[in-house]
């Protein structure tokens, strides 16, 4: 009977009761789909909320970047500025202990020629010179005979002081260090690639030195400042500007040549003549050799070494 009855269930029935299960079904679905949806949208909202957040943050640092490197220029003058001073400051340092090991080599020869002096043999020919040195301007006149025997005895004496003299210009002995490299610093000024109107070359030796010739002893640093002078000037000759105006200054407690170019009509290459003088001079300068060093020019933009405060110089 019962399975009779279940065979007779109309098929409306169970048509019907197949759409409540379908509706069941596609309610569960729908629910599944909507939520998946709506967690997909949260989802999407919050990685928009971050991407906008990343793009602010991204617009904030492009504008950081970009303000950085507008100001490049401006920090890489202020540090070339403070690099130039700093070495600047560092060789004049080792200039001056430089210039202490020369002065004992300097010391060192004048004592050995002061030892020739005082043997027996040569004492009294360094009197007998001296002494011609004074009444040489009156040799004239006397009677030619006489005049002759002085000088030939005169010759004789200084024959004789020969190891003295050869004492007194041998070369400085080398110090006992070892060799250092110096910087002088120099700017041409040139603006927007026109011909060069002024040129700034700073030694790492004192003002004094050139404000104060006179007053203090012959030293490294003024035979250094002495020798780039002479440079300078060459190079003037060499370009055609052998009459341009220039001055000492004093930079940063050292000394300055500033030259004004704006008259002259320069005819070649002031950097490269400079060098080659500058090379020329190691080459040959024996206190260079006898206190191990070497110069060398460096060249930067005049703006790395314009200073706040002009100093006064004495025009030349």
């Amino acid at each position: 009977m019962t399975a009779a009855a279940g065979q007779m269930t109309p098929k409306l029935v169970m048509a019907l009761e197949d759409i409540v299960r379908w509706r069941q079904e596609s309610d569960a679905d729908a629910d599944r789909e909507h939520n998946e949806i709506t967690e997909e949208q949260a989802r999407l909202d919050r990685e928009i909320t971050e991407r906008q957040q990343s793009l602010a943050a991204l617009a904030t640092r492009k504008s950081e970047v970009e303000g950085d490197k507008e100001a490049l220029p401006a920090e890489q003058l202020q540090r070339r500025r403070e690099v130039v001073l700093k070495n600047l400051a560092g060789d004049r340092g080792l200039l001056a202990a430089r210039g202490s090991l020369y002065g004992d080599q300097v010391k060192a020869r004048e004592r050995r020629v002061q030892d020739l002096i005082e043997k027996p043999q040569y004492n009294k020919l360094v009197t007998e010179y001296e002494e011609f040195q004074d009444v040489e301007m009156g040799l004239a006149s006397l009677p030619k005979t006489y005049r002759q025997a002085i000088l030939a005895h005169h010759s004789t004496v200084k024959a004789e002081l020969a190891p003295v003299f050869d004492a007194m210009s041998a070369e400085i002995e080398p110090v006992d260090a070892q060799g250092i490299g110096v910087a002088i610093v120099g700017s041409i000024d040139a603006p927007d690639g026109a011909p060069p109107e002024a040129l700034a070359i700073i030694i790492p030796t004192p003002f004094e030195a050139c404000s104060k010739w006179s007053e203090r002893a012959e030293d490294l640093a003024s035979l250094i400042a002495y020798r780039v002078i002479s440079c300078v000037g060459k190079m003037l000759h060499e370009l055609g500007a052998a009459d341009a105006p220039f001055q000492y200054a004093e930079y940063e407690n050292a000394l300055a040549i500033q030259v004004w170019l704006g008259d002259s009509e320069i005819k070649g290459n002031i950097a490269r003549v400079l060098d080659d003088l500058i090379d020329e001079v190691n080459g040959k300068s024996a206190e260079f050799e006898a206190g191990r060093l070497r110069l060398e020019m460096v060249w930067v933009d005049p703006e790395v070494v314009a200073p706040d405060d002009h100093a006064d110089g004495g025009e030349a």
